[in-house]
C-alpha cells in the first residue's frame, strides 16, 4: 500500500512539471506583443479610424488621369489596411521600390484602406504580369488583381 501511495505522488509530480514547463512566461508573451506592435501588417487589429479623409473632386485630384475607362478593368492592390496613417506609412516605405503612382482608398465593403497602383489594366493577362513582377520584390508578395466593374 505505502508503494503504490509513492507510485502515485512520483506520477503526479512528473505530471505536474511537464505541465509547469510547458507553459509560456509573461516577460515572453509581453515581448511577443511588443514586437508585433511595432511591425507593419497588411491586416492589423487596431481600432476603428474615426478620422474623415479628404476626398477631392476628380478635377482637382492630380492621381487622377483622365482616361477612357473599359469596362471591366483591372487593378493590382499592394495592401489592405486598417487605418489611412497604416496604408500611407506603407507607401512612404516602398516608395523607392515602385516606378509608378498609387492611391489609397476605402474599401467600404471592408472598411479597409487599400493601396493599389494608379494604372489601369484593360486587360486581366496585362494586370497579372505586373502583379507577378511586383511579387519578385519581398514588399509586395502578397499583391493580386483587382476586377472592377462599373
Amino acid at each position: 500500500m505505502m508503494r503504490t501511495k509513492n507510485s502515485f505522488t512520483v506520477l503526479f509530480l512528473v505530471v505536474t512539471s511537464f505541465l509547469l514547463a510547458s507553459c509560456s512566461s509573461t516577460q515572453q508573451t509581453t515581448q511577443s506583443k511588443s514586437e508585433t506592435k511595432d511591425s507593419l501588417y497588411v491586416f492589423d487589429k487596431v481600432p476603428v479610424d474615426t478620422t474623415k479623409p479628404v476626398i477631392l473632386p476628380k478635377e482637382t485630384n492630380p492621381t487622377v488621369e483622365k482616361q477612357e475607362i473599359p469596362t471591366p478593368y483591372y487593378l493590382v492592390q499592394i495592401g489592405a489596411f486598417t487605418t489611412q496613417g497604416r496604408a500611407q506609412e506603407f507607401v512612404d516605405q516602398t516608395k523607392s521600390l515602385l516606378n509608378q503612382k498609387v492611391n489609397i482608398s476605402l474599401n467600404h465593403d471592408n472598411n479597409l484602406y487599400v493601396v493599389r497602383l494608379a494604372q489601369i489594366f484593360s486587360s486581366h493577362d496585362q494586370a497579372e504580369q505586373e502583379k507577378d513582377n511586383l511579387r519578385q520584390q519581398e514588399a509586395f508578395k502578397d499583391a493580386w488583381v483587382v476586377t472592377v466593374s462599373q
